[in-house]
């Protein structure tokens, strides 16, 4: 294997995985007493050349966020997987080089310029279909690749609504912030951050709003530490304002969320 196709092969395994979900439910056989023998599965994930040496950052840039700047980047040679433009300038990508770090994020903001172009190979749009090599990244914004729709995108919901604040968690380890349960990165979030939890839940992700970043998002439960470790809990259902949000943004806090998110990535 060459080292171009052990790279790809490490990103969609370690990586891609979490965003490589059953394109149907029809299988292309059945052994005897019904056992499948092979399922039909796509790539979302997709991987892309680097064009120029760039710096990635952890949250929005947009946003100012404080502390954005880690030292992070990306150069010709490396591997990223692309999963949507956040608008004309920024898109997220996942960086082959920390796909098992636990200490440094994996998916982050990048200039879209800095992109190359397709490795190919993968499984896209459809189980039978081939990704060819050599194409630039789409150009639609805040859209990324769907296993369940009928063009192959659907949108993200990169700024999702307020949730009724019900308490405050620390954040442990650091983990994705997502646009619902366990789809589209919006961002990242760090050990010893705190933040305001709803009560939303869904899948072992909770509904969140995140001070630091001045954004709603959902964490995944097992970055939290529990009720009362080293932070005061806000009153069962009583809403609480996060730390630096103005006070005319206050009524933001207590807006119900209109639907429940969906268990599947994308």
């Amino acid at each position: 294997m060459t080292d171009r196709g052990a790279m790809r092969e490490h990103l969609r395994l370690a990586i891609g995985a979490c965003l490589v979900v059953a394109a149907s439910a029809a299988t292309v056989g059945v052994a005897a007493g019904g056992t499948p023998i092979r399922t039909r599965q796509v790539s979302l994930v997709l991987d892309y050349s680097v064009a120029q040496a760039c710096d990635v950052h952890p949250n929005y840039p947009g946003d100012r966020a404080p502390g954005n700047d880690i030292g992070w980047r990306i150069a010709p040679g490396d591997t990223v997987a692309w999963l949507y433009n956040a608008d004309a300038t920024w898109s997220v990508v996942a960086d082959d080089k920390y796909r098992d770090s636990t200490a440094h994020p994996a998916w982050g903001f990048v200039r879209r310029d800095c992109i190359g172009t397709s490795l190919g190979g993968e499984a896209f749009p459809t189980s039978l279909s081939r990704y060819p090599s050599g194409r630039v990244v789409p150009l639609r914004e805040l859209e990324g690749r769907s296993a369940v729709t009928s063009d192959h995108y659907r949108p993200v919901t990169f700024r999702p609504s307020a949730g009724r604040v019900t308490g405050a968690r620390t954040v442990l380890s650091m983990g994705t912030l997502r646009d619902t349960a366990n789809r589209f990165v919006i961002g990242t979030v760090f050990p010893g951050w705190h933040v305001r939890v709803t009560d939303e839940h869904s899948s072992g992700w909770t509904k969140v709003y995140v001070p630091h970043l001045k954004r709603w998002g959902w964490v995944e439960d097992t970055h939290f530490a529990l009720p009362g470790a080293g932070i005061s809990r806000a009153r069962e259902g009583s809403p609480r304002p996060p730390e630096g949000t103005p006070e005319t943004s206050l009524s933001a806090l207590t807006s119900e969320n209109g639907g429940a998110a969906e268990s599947v990535d994308n």
